[in-house]
């Protein structure tokens, strides 16, 4: 199963049917409600999307089905001369940019679609390279060429990646993308469906439910449509499993034993979910991912499995009592099912969340927590993306377990510590049932499981790029910038700034979604939907959105601000102007300077007082003033999310040079992580600069890498220094970590020969990723990440 999964995804390009599929339906219900034509939509697309069955997998549901390969594969070098005619045609200036018609500049746009229109380019790996109709391998081949090409003319690297990665796109069709962006489709996106709800009731009682709500007296006209679309869509969630459950049987008419007889047990479990609660852990499993698959199916994105081991234990462990089920065949359902959340088309990062206590306090950890981990430790595979919480209440071999899985060497799984998030939450007004119930949404992102809307999305904070704001007005003489704290007061004023506008960005998409944006199949999932009648969207979902602004760079920004202070005020080697100017000129003729910069001053992530304080002023700053947005009455919440995904590269590539010695358009710093191989004085002196920040106020989520050399697992005394480690700084208030093992000379091998290293795993941002399926930009950016030995 594991080989075919691995040829799935490497089998070209492959084209779906969701485009074709939701504009049959929207073209048929044209001057019909935007709910309603939502719900018919999601029915038609579950009732007539090709179904695949896989060999091997004893889970059914696949996105195969509804994204076949497409066989239309362009020639290489017809592929070369397309990428020069759209290179050749932007330096022309026919087409600087795409510009949106008026119709679409204020539509609430998904995560992905909200960057991908920006000035720099997006498809910065693989797995977020939709509609392409190259591959992402001949994608990265052809910027290469290009780049290579066009190292003459007047554009930038970045420019030219971003251009190509526009140009070849699948054409679905000016009126079908017309149709779907004008009603507009807005799925469910980076959030948890609460599964385990659904599994438990059933869809037959779901339906009752929605019959006996829908004969209120007092119900309203929009509370009437809601429970019209929520029938449409349970219905036909229940009739797309009976089609699997058909699909399942007439496979299996077509096999041998035993492939036959497995295959007609998955009919009969599908058969036995259509409508009834799910009864034993394997109908769970399988129940579970059907959910998931139709979300997806409905063009849902970066979907959470959320606490699985939470809702997930007593299917579990009443079928381990009972024999009906042996560990090893629980087992054997969930590599299956990890295998499953690897094929192709699931569309970005696929979480999940481990540990912890529970909604009520109580220690969550179970036999199936060590199970899952298990799972994660013997499949190496880079999703689910595991989120691993750590509380006091927890018992010690839980560190055990996620060490030998970090060794296994799939960057899996990350720790979250409780004592730093439950509090954290409370200060958004959160109860205690809400704040001990969270889980890491997609990458790090802290949500409470099935009861919000879509985690919000703003422009993010890239903290080295305020730096141009406060030159540029020094330059306009709008500052003197006399001494450091005006500089540093000048800065925290251009922060300040970027987080009004953050919120101003914010509720301006808020005030656009009302009567507006839709899923009705995903409110189902939803808590508080069906009790209030109403989509989760339009307030029904029982907790708030929250409207993460985003930030990262933290070691670049420090470094630059403490080789300020140092040099230009403390030391006066360099004038406030010298600086500006050298800055502006991308160290043109100042190699010497630029290398002084780089070597003489100090770097966050050494436990060095100077620029620690630094980076947490900067830190502080953010984060408080973020939280102090928030009042206890407001639905909605403002959160500081610590966490770049690969923003480093994304914004890099069009961030001036920065005081600590980085040229124009190199990387800035991973989320909150230090300067790329800056921190040389071993991963306790990172920790212990990391711990001297104040996380009190964070409240959205963080991502600290820790790349480790294999060399610390070749005996039991770096095993237990590394526990040790990971122990201590949980202790000590550590919010996030996630430790991956890596060997600098395998990445730089397999950046050469990618066809040998197709399982290389590395952790990137908040998630882990094969290191062949991701940009030769970011390749290059973790290679110069420092591995720590002991």
């Amino acid at each position: 199963m594991r080989k075919n999964v691995e040829a799935l995804n490497h089998a070209g390009v492959r084209k779906t049917f969701f485009y074709e599929l939701a504009y049959r339906s929207l073209a048929a219900t044209r001057g019909e409600s935007i709910q309603l034509r939502r719900a018919k939509a999601q029915a038609y697309i579950l009732d007539n999307a090709p179904l695949a069955v896989l060999p091997y997998e004893l889970i059914a549901g696949s996105m195969t089905g509804l994204c076949p390969v497409s066989g239309e594969e362009i020639p290489y070098p017809e592929q070369r001369a397309m990428a020069a005619g759209i290179i050749e045609k932007y330096l022309a200036g026919k087409k600087q940019a795409e510009r949106e018609p008026a119709a679409k500049r204020n539509r609430v746009k998904t995560f992905e679609e909200e960057f991908t229109t920006k000035k720099s380019r997006w498809t910065l790996m693989g797995r977020v390279y939709h509609d392409g109709c190259i591959t992402f391998e001949d994608l990265q081949k052809l910027i290469a060429d290009m780049q290579e090409e066009f190292r003459d003319a007047d554009i930038e690297k970045y420019e030219i990646g971003r251009e190509l990665e526009r140009g070849f796109k699948i054409d679905y069709g000016e009126d079908v993308r017309r149709e779907i962006d004008s009603l507009p489709w807005f799925a469910a996106n980076h959030l948890s469906l609460n599964y385990g709800r659904i599994i438990k009731q059933g869809f037959g009682a779901l339906l009752s439910e929605i019959d006996r709500l829908t004969q209120r007296d007092t119900l309203s006209g929009e509370q009437r449509e809601y429970y019209l679309c929520a029938k449409t869509v349970a219905e036909a969630a229940s009739r797309f499993i009976g089609r699997y459950a058909a699909e399942l049987r007439k496979c299996s008419g077509q096999e041998q034993q035993p492939r036959k007889r497995e295959l007609a047990e998955m009919a009969d479990i599908a058969d036995a979910i259509t409508l009834r609660p799910a009864r034993s852990f394997r109908e769970a499993v399988q129940f579970v991912w059907l959910l998931h698959i139709m979300a997806s199916f409905c063009w849902s994105s970066a979907l959470s499995f959320g606490r699985f081991d939470q809702y997930m234990r007593d299917y579990y462990e009443n079928d381990i009592a009972k024999g009906v089920i042996s560990e090893d065949e629980a087992k054997e359902l969930l590599c299956c099912l990890w295998l499953k959340i690897n094929e192709p088309k699931m569309q970005t990062v696929q979480s999940m969340t481990l540990g912890g206590v529970t909604a009520d306090g109580a220690n969550a950890v179970s036999s199936l927590t060590a199970l899952c981990l298990e799972v994660t430790r013997e499949m190496r595979l880079p999703y689910p993306n595991i989120g691993l919480r750590i509380h006091s209440q927890n018992p010690e071999w839980l560190y055990d377990l996620a060490i030998e899985s970090i060794k296994a060497g799939s960057g899996q799984p990350m720790i979250l510590n409780d004592a730093v998030w439950i509090e954290n939450l409370k200060k958004l007004g959160y109860a205690d049932k809400y704040a001990n119930d969270y889980y890491n949404m997609g990458c790090v992102e802290i949500m409470v499981p099935g009861k919000q809307p879509n985690w919000g999305v703003t422009d993010p904070i890239a903290f080295p790029m305020l730096f141009e704001e406060v030159f540029s007005k020094y330059r306009a003489g709008e500052t003197a910038l006399a001494d450091f704290d005006s500089f540093r007061r000048e800065y925290n004023r251009v922060l300040e700034k970027a987080v009004l506008a953050d919120k101003s960005e914010a509720d301006s998409k808020i005030s656009q979604i009302p009567g507006r944006c839709y899923d009705p199949l995903a409110s189902l999932m939803i808590d508080g939907c069906l009790e209030n009648g109403r989509d989760m969207f339009q307030g029904g979902s029982e907790l708030g959105a929250h409207w993460s602004f985003y930030a990262y760079g933290l070691g670049t920004a420090a470094d630059a601000m403490a080789a300020i202070k140092k040099h230009v005020y403390d030391d006066g080697r360099f004038s406030i102007g010298q600086m500006a100017d050298i800055l502006e000129s991308n160290f043109a003729g100042n190699e010497e300077i630029r290398l002084f910069l780089e070597n003489r001053t100090s770097h966050y992530g050494n436990d060095q007082n100077d620029v620690d304080a630094i980076a947490r002023g900067i830190l502080s700053e953010m984060s408080d003033t973020t939280l102090r947005l928030n009042s206890a009455s407001q639905r909605d919440k403002y959160v500081s999310t610590l966490f770049g995904y690969f923003f480093h590269i994304y914004h890099g590539e069009i961030t001036g040079a920065t005081a600590n010695g980085r040229r124009r358009g190199e990387p800035l710093s991973d989320s909150m992580g230090p300067s790329q191989g800056k921190d040389v004085n071993g991963p306790t002196n990172l920790l212990n600069s990391v711990l001297k920040l104040d996380h009190g106020n964070i409240t959205g989520g963080y991502a600290l890498n820790l790349k480790l050399s294999p060399a610390i697992i070749k005996n039991e005394a770096g095993t237990r220094a590394l526990k040790a480690l990971l122990q201590a700084y949980i202790a000590d208030g550590g919010p996030q970590l996630q430790a991956y093992l890596v060997d600098a000379e395998a990445l730089k091998q397999a950046k050469r020969e990618p066809e040998k290293y197709r399982n290389l795993i590395v952790r990137v941002g908040g998630y882990c990723e094969y290191f062949v399926n991701l940009d030769a930009a970011l390749q290059d950016e973790i290679i110069t990440r420092t591995a720590y030995g002991f």
